[in-house]
């Protein structure tokens, strides 16, 4: 709210929220930035419903909208698992099925109805992993179309790192499975086309850290 109403990610000195000074003096969360910046929009406009009510009912439609946020997140997810599973050969009723029990099986679902970052973040890696399959994949040539997939997904990587860092400890696994794929083209240049596949990755993993490293630097005075 204070990022859309003063354009500041400085916040109020409060006890019950794990906060961390910056070198200007202020109080900034620990947390990452992705998920709020992400809800601008939603935000924004919970806030413009909210002043055509009375003051002591304005913050029910801000809620209200923002309650929509992770609900489309958690939704793009499943279509997304769907997509991956048919990107990996099985049939398009086991895809739907696995989506649908995604959906309603699984852990998805509470968080979908709160504010928590775990929907972003999974739709993060889970399209970073998407486009990386079908960017590296051994029957696609070494065209420009494939490398902005792969760059695209080390993007989407690092994304994921800025809704939880602690998710960091997928990338040694996401490193070894762009090598991997890169591995399996049958061509003369295998290794040729395994390097400039994990060099493209990792500088699309680059880019998308840039603004979270500037970020950083300007508030703590470091990058990370």
């Amino acid at each position: 709210r204070v990022l859309v109403t003063k354009g500041t990610w400085a916040m109020s000195p409060n006890r019950s929220l794990v906060q961390v000074p910056g070198v200007d003096g202020n109080s900034y969360s620990q947390y990452g930035p992705a998920q709020s910046l992400g809800a601008v929009p939603w935000t924004a406009a919970g806030l413009l419903v909210g002043n055509l009510f009375p003051k002591d009912q304005a913050g029910f439609p801000l809620r209200l909208i923002l309650g929509t946020y992770n609900a489309l997140i958690a939704a793009s997810l499943v279509a997304l698992f769907s997509a991956l599973g048919a990107a990996l050969g099985y049939s398009r009723k086991a895809t739907i099925v696995g989506a649908l029990a995604l959906g309603f099986c699984t852990f998805l679902w509470p968080p979908s109805r709160t504010f928590f970052s775990e929907p972003l973040t999974a739709l993060a890696l889970f399209a970073s992993f998407y486009l990386a399959l079908i960017g590296a994949s051994p029957n696609s040539s070494a065209t420009a179309r494939v490398n902005l997939r792969l760059v695209a997904s080390g993007a989407l990587f690092a994304l994921a790192l800025a809704a939880k860092v602690q998710y960091v400890v997928a990338l040694p696994a996401f490193i070894i499975y762009v090598a991997w794929r890169g591995g399996q083209a049958q061509l003369p240049t295998k290794s040729r086309v395994t390097t400039l596949n994990l060099l493209t990755w990792l500088l699309g993993l680059a880019l998308g850290r840039l603004p979270r490293c500037f970020a950083n630097w300007r508030l703590f005075g470091h990058p990370f």
